[in-house]
């Protein structure tokens, strides 16, 4: 939440390397719903603003585990994956 309206904190969260903790938290098979669903909707705030950010989650192969969360029974991680898709389809470099 703190991300989805500071462009300038979204910057500062690239640089340090959050995008890498994330992709280690979503791609781990003992993270929980709750924290997978954090994941996800902090790289949906990520990826809102700017293209290079975008680029980042993108490079951060996060794709494959979007699919798989998409078809997850928890609708709240459903849900999470189809923001944080909704955030990468606004790139029309990512949907190429």
């Amino acid at each position: 939440l703190l991300l989805s309206d500071s462009e300038q904190l979204q910057i500062l969260a690239c640089q340090s390397e959050l995008i890498i903790k994330l992709s280690g938290i979503i791609s781990d098979s003992k993270s929980t719903d709750k924290e997978i669903c954090a994941s996800l909707l902090a790289f949906a705030a990520l990826a809102s603003f700017k293209e290079e950010s975008r680029k980042m989650v993108i490079d951060a192969k996060i794709l494959p585990y979007l699919v798989t969360f998409m078809e997850s029974m928890n609708e709240e991680v459903r849900s999470a994956a189809c923001q944080c898709t909704r955030s990468l389809s606004r790139s029309v470099k990512v949907l190429r």
